[in-house]
């Protein structure tokens, strides 16, 4: 077992087997050249299977490229003409990924990415990222489990995925709405958008939207919108010297201090912690109270008011 990488060995004959896992891993890119060409041949041939915890970094298949957020994951074969990298500027990469070997999982990969494309995005609380995780914790357990459990695993989690993308009735659908929403929340940045003009402005009623939104992503849209916010607003603690109030300013957050919170709640530090070379007042920003009942009740009253626009 490498770094957050484990390594499958297996005793039997592995060509009597439709699909095994041959590789488990957590990794965290960094290193601006990190780039895996997928042209080059391996050793054999494999699909590897990759998801975005946060920061993100782009693929490119066959001449077209698509930016990978936290959410979304790819399947790609390998060896085939496709890359990913992490692009120049970005936040470190943070993300998990199991490789698959056999013709089965080869066929069966191949026919996930004829009907929903490369990439597919999956709520943190799907049950195909519940059951890579749980794949993954067994292999780091058990490295020496042998072909057999890896087989049976690895059947596990693709019929897992399928499940979860027929259910959801994923495809284009999803990667052309994901753009809309995407759109619409960067030209309206610094507006608190909320989800009922979202939705209106995508052509859908608040609650239709809300469900159709859920069933496509396995996530509710406001959870989406304050997780793009909160990324957006990372990359730019950064990539510059704004001050945290700024950057929530830009990002939607009429409250520095709810903005911390959310932040907090997100990545488990503070803005301030997260960049160590931003000013003091950066980093007591989210300590601030004001002095009286009644100023704790106007804050109080403040923050259910931010939270609440969000939500409509």
């Amino acid at each position: 077992m490498r770094d957050g990488i484990t390594d499958l060995i297996f005793l039997e004959n592995p060509l009597v087997f439709p699909a095994y896992i041959i590789t488990s891993g957590y990794q965290v890119r960094a290193v601006r050249d990190y780039y895996n060409d997928c042209s080059i041949r391996r050793i054999m041939e494999m699909d590897a299977w990759q998801y975005t915890l946060s920061g993100g970094g782009v693929i490119r298949v066959e001449g077209q490229e698509y930016e990978l957020r936290p959410g979304q994951a790819f399947f790609v074969h390998i060896p085939s003409d496709c890359a990913y990298y992490l692009p120049e500027g970005a936040p470190p990469w943070e993300f998990i990924y199991l490789n698959f070997a056999g013709a089965g999982a080869a066929a069966f990969a191949e026919g996930l990415r004829r009907k929903y494309g490369t990439v597919q995005t999956f709520g943190e609380s799907s049950e195909t990222l519940r059951t890579a995780r749980r794949v993954q914790e067994f292999f780091r357990e058990h490295p020496d489990c042998g072909i057999f459990q890896s087989s049976r695993l690895a059947l596990e989690f693709l019929l897992t995925l399928n499940e979860d993308l027929e259910k959801r009735g994923a495809g284009n659908s999803v990667h052309a709405l994901l753009r809309q929403i995407d759109s619409y929340i960067i030209d309206h940045l610094e507006s608190v958008c909320g989800i009922g003009e979202l939705a209106r402005h995508c052509g859908y009623s608040r609650s239709h939207f809300s469900r159709l939104f859920h069933s496509l992503t396995g996530e509710p849209p406001h959870d989406y919108v304050m997780r793009f916010k909160l990324e957006f607003a990372r990359r730019l603690l950064q990539s510059g010297p704004l001050s945290v109030k700024e950057i929530a300013r830009r990002t939607g957050f009429t409250d520095p201090s709810y903005f911390c919170r959310a932040f907090r709640n997100r990545f488990h530090c503070s803005p301030g912690e997260f960049r160590p070379d931003a000013p003091r007042q950066d980093m007591t920003i989210e300590k601030k109270t004001i002095p009286g009942s009644s100023g704790k009740q106007r804050k109080q009253g403040r923050n259910k008011d931010e939270k609440a626009s969000l939500q409509n």
